[in-house]
């Protein structure tokens, strides 16, 4: 909370009426810098904490940007379908940043080689702030093969071609699928919170991964609908895994994961089987039959033969994705994904040979009313009945893989995913302000530029496909696991890029966050600047903990923001940062605020201070009525004598004051600006 400090006007006649004017040396202002953004965050096992929407400088009147390649993943992924090619449709966005509508259709094109492959679609109109989702033609991807992808708009007039374009790399290599069994229920308040972090994680890998959820009969009182749906079964196959305790992910029927979903819990997982050469390989087709039916047709091919042992062929239907008008569950979640809904013929499923060969089984099951006909798959898998490992998995999902946002990368996430280039064309210069930088977190995660510190190697920043911010349209953001995080007093920092091409004097950071309090816990979010590329970090812009930070009220449910009245956007100007220069490293004797010269002052002036030990200082201008007019903080600085160049642009003529806090210390003066 800020300080309140009672100001009472004092008139001074001889000031007011002052007549000259001092010119401000404007060589003494440093218009563009080296920026980048820190945010700091101190664990301390409450809530979960978003932040979106990134923004750094001044939106430009047009402004088309290529926004993601939402189903081709950059580097290294792996195919189900062995050596075997296969088609998708890619699907991309494109994001008017600009402030004025456009109104013209203008072009947009996707190519990638080797191949030749080159796509042009028309973008006929776009609204300020509103997203264009656009789908090219059908592409053939090809394992083993190193493609680059290239996608970029057209638009005539647009005034900043360095966000015109997403060039990418990858390669296909022939991989298997992963079985990920989920046991959930909507009565479990830590389902909620790391239910968001599995499905980013599934919807990302899509293509490599048969993703199922059992809804089960616990916590009290048990009354998950999606588990009553089906009690028997569920009972089954939830006792079959060993599950006592929810959430608890089963990867392969073998490697176990309990809570605590993230990017480093659920990718080493995933690594570790999704690179071993398959044993058997499925493929499973879906056809509608008239009436209320599916029919399932299922080949399996063993390539050598198995093992001693019983193997069973699992089927499944599965809900993709089940959405609620009210929570059906304590926890407060309304949507659900890849539900199960009955096992075929029953929960042990159909015992298979085990001699190489092709096997092909079919089943048709019934299609319940209330099961969302478009959203049922079938999902097979192999799996050793004494062991429990899974040999592959498939599901029939081809037509939503074509179309749907698959993208199933497995890098590192610290890994640099999208590289923006220039496209040809003239770029057009305007030097009334820098070039608007803005990362809305819907691409790979991090974006190119960014850095991800996790110092324990535990819960760290992850994207989010369950929340999106305030101020520009999307789905995802990114957000900080806080409700899961036990280790408490951890500190996770995310870095972004540096912005080189800022007005110090006329540009904006900008940024939205969400919070909400988990009563009795509190977390911290520090926001710092550095104006040197990252070497140093001592502008604090923001500090908040546990009530201060929350947007939301408090609940002991896993916090989502529901709409966006549970935002906020903080917004700093780069003109609140006074560089601070060192005048003398001389340990003075005692804590020392200065009057500003000169005084009176047009538009800018210089304050000294002096601090005999290492401290976090605090320089605040207020107008005469006590309004704060500028917040300058900086972290930590050593005990020394030190100058500011305080620059009052755009403010006008009268009576300031400014204090220096420095841990117990504080004073006031006042200065007069004269224009």
């Amino acid at each position: 909370m800020k300080d309140k400090i009672l100001i009472i006007p004092i008139i001074l006649l001889s000031f007011i009426f002052f007549s000259f004017i001092i010119p401000g040396d404007k060589t003494q202002i440093q218009n563009t810098s080296a920026v980048v953004l820190q945010f700091i965050t101190v664990n301390g096992y409450g809530n979960n904490l978003y932040i979106d929407n990134v923004t750094a400088g001044v939106p430009n009147q047009y402004d088309i940007a290529a926004l993601s390649i939402d189903n081709i993943a950059k580097d290294t992924t792996y195919s189900p379908y062995g050596n075997t090619s296969f088609k998708i449709t890619p699907k991309t966005t494109f994001i008017n940043i600009g402030t004025e509508n456009i109104t013209s259709s203008f072009n947009v094109s996707l190519e990638v080689s080797p191949g030749g492959y080159t796509s042009t679609k028309s973008i006929s109109n776009l609204n300020s702030k509103t997203l264009s989702d656009v789908v090219f033609d059908s592409l053939t991807v090809a394992p083993n093969m190193q493609y680059t992808a290239t996608l970029y708009c057209s638009l005539s007039n647009d005034e900043d071609r360095t966000n015109d374009t997403i060039r990418m790399n990858y390669v296909l290599l022939p991989g298997k699928s992963v079985l990920f069994q989920a046991f959930t229920s909507s009565t479990c308040g830590p389902c909620a919170a790391n239910n968001p972090a599995l499905d980013e994680y599934i919807a990302q890998r899509f293509l490599a991964i048969v993703p199922i959820k059992y809804h089960v009969w616990w916590p009290a009182p048990g009354n998950d609908p999606m588990f009553l749906e089906n009690t028997g079964q569920i009972q089954f196959l939830t006792n079959y895994a060993g599950i006592s305790a929810v959430p608890t992910l089963k990867v392969e029927g073998i490697l176990t994961q309990v809570s605590n979903y993230g990017y480093n819990t659920l990718n080493p997982l995933f690594m570790q089987r999704v690179t071993i050469a398959p044993k058997i390989r499925l493929n499973v087709t879906d056809t509608r039959i008239p009436g209320d039916s599916i029919r399932a047709d299922i080949t399996v091919n063993i390539d050598t033969a198995l093992a001693a042992g019983n193997y069973y062929l699992r089927v499944e239907a599965i809900e993709r994705s089940i959405t609620y008008t009210t929570a059906p569950g304590s926890n407060g979640e309304k949507v659900f994904f890849d539900v199960f809904r009955r096992a075929y013929p029953d929960s042990m499923g159909i015992l298979i040979p085990t001699a190489a060969g092709t096997y092909n089984y079919q089943v048709t099951y019934y299609k319940k009313s209330n099961w969302a006909d478009s959203n049922i798959y079938t999902a097979v898998y192999v799996q050793n009945h004494s062991t429990k490992e899974v040999l592959n998995s498939a599901k029939s999902l081809m037509e939503m893989v074509v179309t749907d946002n698959i993208n199933f990368s497995s890098k590192n996430p610290n890994a640099v995913y999208y590289n923006p280039v220039l496209i040809k064309g003239e770029q057009v210069n305007y030097t009334d302000r820098g070039i608007f930088n803005l990362e809305m977190l819907e691409g790979a995660f991090p974006p190119a530029g960014w850095t991800i510190y996790n110092p324990d190697g535990g819960i760290t920043f992850t994207q989010s496909g369950s929340a999106n911010g305030k101020s520009y349209p999307g789905k995802k953001s990114v957000y900080m696991n806080f409700y899961s995080y036990s280790s408490q007093g951890q500190y996770d920092s995310m870095k972004t890029k540096t912005y080189t091409n800022l007005n110090m004097q006329t540009d904006t950071l900008k940024f939205d966050y969400a919070y909400a309090q988990y009563p009795g816990y509190s977390d911290r979010l520090i926001v710092k600047v550095s104006t040197d590329g990252g070497a140093t970090f001592p502008f604090t812009i923001f500090d908040k903990t546990g009530p201060d930070l929350a947007t939301a009220p408090a609940t002991t449910s896993g916090f989502i923001p529901a709409d966006t009245s549970q935002w906020r956007t903080i917004a700093y100007p780069l003109s609140n940062i006074s560089f601070i220069n060192p005048v003398s490293t001389e340990i003075p004797l005692r804590f020392e605020l200065k009057q500003n010269y000169p005084n009176p002052f047009n538009p800018v002036t210089t304050i000294n201070f002096s601090i005999p030990k290492n401290s976090a200082v605090r320089l605040r201008v207020y107008d005469i009525l006590g309004k704060e007019m500028k917040n300058l903080n900086y972290s930590n600085l050593n005990a020394g004598v030190y100058n500011i160049t305080l620059d009052m642009s755009g403010m006008n003529s009268g009576v300031y004051f400014y204090s220096l806090e420095a841990g117990s210390y504080k004073d006031i003066k006042k200065m007069i600006l004269v224009k």
